[in-house]
């Protein structure tokens, strides 16, 4: 499709990455049903091919939270340090969040389309690890 360009993360190798997680309504079905694109600088935008996803094994999640991975989510090495914008679209709904992603850190962004009547919202989110209770915790981040 014209117009379209793919994120392309970086190798699992890199040393300035953190990891992303998107959470939200399956976009492997045909564009333009819902996806993700991020926009990390100006050189590294476009939207998540599904061939580039994969979910991590070591990629923790938050405890207590076993009904917000109930959703379809994406687990994607991204680049740390730079301004990232992460957008979701789907039918009538465009929406983005942006942070600053530090590097060897977990971050999760949630889209609900179920949250506000009539709205969609995207949800960042940090996730951070609790040495005294031993797991892991969402904190949010501005």
């Amino acid at each position: 499709m014209l117009g379209i360009t793919n994120y392309t993360p970086p190798s699992v190798n890199a040393s300035n990455t953190a990891k992303l997680r998107l959470i939200g309504e399956d976009y492997k079905r045909a564009f333009p049903g819902p996806h993700f694109t991020i926009h990390q600088g100006e050189e590294n935008k476009g939207t998540i091919e599904a061939k580039v996803i994969k979910n991590m094994p070591d990629f923790p999640k938050a405890a207590g939270e076993s009904k917000r991975y109930e959703d379809a989510y994406y687990e994607i090495p991204i680049y740390s340090d730079v301004m990232t914008r992460v957008v979701y679209t789907s039918t009538g709904c465009t929406v983005s969040v942006n942070f600053i992603p530090k590097a060897g850190k977990y971050y999760e962004v949630m889209a609900s389309l179920k949250d506000k009547l009539g709205y969609c919202v995207l949800y960042k989110a940090q996730l951070q690890y609790d040495d005294e209770n031993n797991l892991y915790v969402l904190e949010s981040i501005k």
